[in-house]
C-alpha cells in the first residue's frame, strides 16, 4: 500500500502577514540615536582621560547613514526636477542631500546657515597638512560620484561667499563637504589619503552634522503630524485654495 505524506498546512500568500517595512523617518532617528550613542560615549571617555580616535568617524558615518535614510523620500521628485530644469539625467547623493537642505523651512535652513563653525571647517579642511586635493582624487567613491578637485573648488567658492545669502548654492555645497568627509572617513572606501582618524576635523564636522540632521529629522516629524492632524489638512487646503481658516 502506497503511503502518502501529509503536506504542512500554508496559507495563500494574499493572507499571510508581512511586517512592514520601517519609514525613512524611522530609520533616521535610529541612526541618529546610534550617533547619540557614541557621542555620549566618546564625552565619558574624555572624562576619564582616555581617547579612542575611532569613534568620531564612526558617529559621522551613523549621521550620514540618518541623513541617507531621510532622502528617500525626496530621491524621485529630485531626479524629476534636476531632469525638468537641469537637463540632468543622474543626480547624486550629495545633490540629493542639497536639494533636501535648501527645501527646509527658511527658519530652520536659517539656523543652519549661520553656523559660525562652518566657516572654521571650510578653513580647516584646506590647510595644507589635510592634502584635500589627493583625499578628493584618489578616492574611489568621490570618482564614481563625480566629484573633483575642481568641482569641491567651486563650491568652496559658493561656501565662502554665498553662505547664508543664496541659500540653494550654500545648501549644495554644504552636502557636498559632507560627502567628501564621509567618503575620507570611510575604512570601506579605497583611497591613499583619508581623514578616518582626523579627530580635528571629525569633531567640528560631526556637531554641524549633528544639527542639520536634527533639523530635517524635526521638519519630517512635524510633517507627519501635520499630515495626520485633520484640522490643520483641511486649513492648509482651504488656504491654498484663497480661503480663510475654519
Amino acid at each position: 500500500m502506497t503511503r502518502y505524506t501529509r503536506l504542512p498546512k500554508s496559507l495563500p500568500q494574499s493572507l499571510r502577514y508581512e511586517k512592514p517595512a520601517p519609514s525613512p523617518l524611522v530609520k533616521a532617528r535610529v541612526h541618529q540615536k546610534r550617533a547619540e550613542r557614541l557621542r555620549d560615549e566618546e564625552k565619558e571617555r574624555a572624562k576619564a582621560g582616555e581617547t579612542d580616535p575611532t569613534k568620531p568617524h564612526l558617529q559621522f558615518l551613523e549621521r550620514m547613514a540618518a541623513l541617507r535614510a531621510a532622502q528617500e523620500p525626496f530621491r524621485e521628485k529630485t531626479e524629476r526636477e534636476f531632469l525638468a530644469h537641469l537637463a540632468q539625467d543622474t543626480v547624486g547623493p550629495h545633490e540629493v542631500l542639497g536639494h533636501m537642505l535648501a527645501k527646509l523651512p527658511k527658519a530652520h535652513l536659517s539656523r543652519i546657515m549661520q553656523d559660525e563653525r562652518i566657516g572654521k571647517l571650510n578653513a580647516l579642511i584646506l590647510r595644507p597638512a589635510r592634502q584635500v586635493q589627493k583625499v578628493i582624487d584618489d578616492n574611489e567613491r568621490l570618482q564614481d560620484l563625480g566629484i573633483t578637485f575642481r568641482s569641491f573648488t567651486q563650491k568652496r567658492r559658493d561656501l565662502k561667499i554665498h553662505l547664508g545669502q543664496q541659500s540653494y548654492k550654500s545648501a549644495q555645497a554644504l552636502a557636498l563637504y559632507f560627502t567628501i568627509i564621509e567618503s575620507a572617513a570611510d575604512p570601506k572606501v579605497r583611497k591613499k589619503a583619508n581623514w578616518v582618524q582626523d579627530t580635528e576635523v571629525l569633531g567640528l564636522a560631526n556637531e554641524i552634522l549633528r544639527d542639520v540632521a536634527t533639523h530635517i529629522i524635526e521638519h519630517m516629524q512635524s510633517q507627519k503630524d501635520r499630515f495626520l492632524d485633520v484640522g490643520k489638512r483641511r486649513d492648509d487646503a482651504m488656504m491654498a485654495k484663497g480661503g480663510r481658516k475654519a
